[in-house]
Order: C-alpha cells, then structure tokens, then sequence
C-alpha cells in the first residue's frame, strides 16, 4: 500500500480499530471492508466517516486497496457506490476525500467524479503525521449534474 502508512505499531492499529468501531455505534454508518465479488476476498475498505479537518468535521469518504487490485478500476467503481449513499441513503450536502499529493490515480478518478481539489493540508490521525495531503471536495448539486 504505497500510499498508507504500511508499518503501524499494534498500540496504532488498536485506535483505528477502537475509533471506527465507536464512529459505527455513534453515527451508524462508517467505513465498510471491500470484496472483491467473483471470489469474496477481503480486498480493503472504503466508506464515509466524521473526520476533523483544521477544527472542522467533514464528511470523508476513504478507500484503501491491497496493492495487487489497484489499476483495476476498483477504487473507482467503490468511491461511486460510497458516493451514491452518502448523498442519496445518508443525504449529505458536502462529501470529502483527502489523498496523497503523490497519488496521481486516486486523484485522477476524484476528478474524473466531479470533486475539486481546494487545497493542500497537512493532519495527524492516530499518531501517525501527513503533510501536504490534496483535499477534494464535491457537492451533492455537482454530483447530481453527472
């Protein structure tokens, strides 16, 4: 995963499994593991989740793939189903995403979606720093134009 922290500490991991648990029980939706539908596998997860952003919340949707299904047209295919229920199931006005400024793929199928790149932020989740990471944006009036 060349564009998520592939080294956490067990203390790491532990949060990130404790936060999206307790995301889940406080909002009722979150972020979901992806199958791949022809064998099942656990490919990674995608979803929608409550992230704060230079003190604001914001609705982010994030999709993380094993390295081996990436080119593949899954990202695309699970950013456009979580984007459907976030705007039509969870009727969000404003969804998020926020990517590697080196991902140029994620970026590409972000664009291609309709989301705008606002800016560049740097946060910290978990313990774990990014900087410099493109925050996207898209409306539900820009994303029903499509």
């Amino acid at each position: 995963m060349k564009y998520v922290a592939t080294s956490i500490t067990d203390e790491q991991a532990e949060s990130v499994v404790n936060r999206t648990r307790a995301h889940w029980e406080r909002h009722g939706f979150g972020t979901y593991v992806t199958f791949l539908r022809s064998t099942m596998e656990r490919i990674g997860f995608c979803g929608p989740k409550y992230l704060d952003v230079e003190g604001q919340d914001v609705v982010d949707i994030g999709c993380v793939l094993m390295q081996k299904y990436q080119g593949q047209g899954l990202a695309t295919e699970s950013y456009r189903r979580m984007l459907s229920f976030s705007f039509d199931t969870l009727k969000f006005d404003k969804i998020s995403s926020i990517v590697n400024e080196d991902h140029t793929a994620i970026r590409r199928v972000l664009e291609k979606m309709g989301y705008r790149h606002l800016r560049n932020i740097d946060r910290e989740c978990d313990g774990i720093q990014f900087k410099d990471e493109c925050y996207y944006e898209i409306t539900r009036s820009e994303y029903l134009k499509q």
